[in-house]
């Protein structure tokens, strides 16, 4: 189901550069950097931060919520899907409620 989400919202390479050109960000020193080092550097590399999308490279959430849940008190758990602006809102609307990429966890500290 997530496949075919992502399937209906990717962009092609011309795209990408098209969105690049008009946001100014393909003439920036940042986006060839980030390129350089993704190709001599480190294939991992992202400009976005710390994000989780390898095979070997995943967070174990069940251990993460294991340990917050013996400190703190779990305020919400949440699965959702993120919005993809490529297949507008209707095909958001379709998908959300069957699939999910995202987490997040609000936790509460318990007093001392």
């Amino acid at each position: 189901m997530l496949a075919e989400y992502y399937a209906a919202t990717s962009y092609s390479f011309l795209d990408h550069v098209s969105q690049l050109i008009r946001h100014g960000d393909f003439f920036s020193w940042s986006l060839y950097k980030t390129a350089l080092t993704k190709l001599f550097v480190n294939r991992r590399y992202e400009r976005e931060g710390d994000i989780h999308v390898w095979p070997d490279d995943y967070v174990v959430w069940d251990k993460i919520l294991e340990i917050v849940c013996g400190q703190c008190v779990l305020v919400r758990d949440e699965d959702y899907l993120f919005y993809r602006p490529k297949g507008g809102v209707a095909l958001y609307e379709r998908f959300r409620a069957r699939c999910s990429d995202m987490k997040f966890v609000v936790a509460r500290k318990q007093p001392v």
